[in-house]
């Protein structure tokens, strides 16, 4: 079907009928909801306002439901393929389009303290469209800080402890860094293309990404 043709919104809604006729005795609930949650995951990093659709899928999903012969909720099985990567550093040629989801909520729903933390109070950032970021919430059909809180307590109902959240956030944070960072020629060194301009991105990006900052250097100039 084309963009916009509603393809997302019939899965979400089969399966949500599907596990509305299933029973839903405790366990199968846990199930039935985390269901839910991971739908609303693949979403935030999967999915991208286009033109033409404010949740465009940018991601293939297959979902496999799982039942006993009389038609009980055993489990799941999702699969994410054909992830379009290039769109966290392109820069977008409509000014409608926006990168993942995911980029802009946490922009948007992050604490004060966790923005600080991520280095995200200024909020320029160079793969994201300064005229996407939604910062009054007035984008039609779109409200980042909703669906940041959504994403929290979907995180939470996959089981995801406090602290890998706090790392899913510091490694989206550090690629919005990459984003910002800039080259100059390297006089000093003929063998060496270019070395980082903004050698203080570099370093606080290192160490969000857990490595040297010479070795990140060596391996964005080389």
């Amino acid at each position: 079907g084309q963009s916009g043709s509603g393809k997302t919104e019939a899965a979400r809604q089969v399966i949500r009928q599907l596990l509305a006729l299933s029973s839903q005795p405790k366990k199968e609930a846990r199930v039935q909801n985390q269901i839910i949650a991971s739908s609303v995951i693949i979403e935030a990093f999967g999915h991208a306002k286009t033109s033409l659709n404010n949740n465009a899928s940018r991601v293939g999903r297959f979902t496999e439901l799982q039942f006993n012969e009389r038609g009980r909720l055993l489990g799941a099985k999702m699969l994410s393929y054909f992830l379009e990567k290039k769109r966290i550093c392109r820069s977008a040629s409509n000014p409608d389009d926006r990168n993942f989801h995911i980029f802009y909520q946490l922009l948007a729903g992050a604490t004060a303290e966790e923005k600080t933390h991520l280095r995200l109070t200024d909020g320029q950032f160079h793969y994201l469209s300064s005229a996407s970021l939604n910062k009054n919430r007035t984008l039609p059909g779109i409200d980042d800080v909703a669906e940041f809180g959504n994403l929290k307590t979907a995180l939470k109902i996959m089981g995801f402890q406090k602290r890998q959240v706090a790392q899913i956030f510091q490694l989206l944070a550090a690629v919005l860094h990459l984003g910002n960072l800039t080259f100059m020629e390297d006089t000093s060194h003929a063998n060496d293309a270019c070395v980082v301009r903004n050698a203080d991105t570099l370093i606080f990006v290192a160490d969000f990404l857990g490595v040297d900052p010479n070795a990140l250097q060596n391996t964005l100039s080389t």
